[in-house]
């Protein structure tokens, strides 16, 4: 099963495309699910490749 990441965001992404350095995440994500919602997207990227130790920080 592939790693996916999904985050909170009011910039539209493009299904099936890829994207770098997506929030505070940094690699290559592909994009497979995009929420609308009322103020904003829930998006949903597949880990195409990712930097090691680079989850973002719970206390931030």
């Amino acid at each position: 099963m592939a790693e996916t990441i999904r985050i909170e965001t009011t910039t539209q992404y493009k299904l099936n495309k890829l994207y770098a350095n997506i929030g505070d995440y940094k690699g290559v994500f592909a994009c497979v699910e995009i929420e609308r919602r009322p103020a904003d997207y829930l998006t949903t990227f597949e880990v195409v490749w990712r930097q090691q130790n680079n989850y973002p920080s719970a206390t931030t």
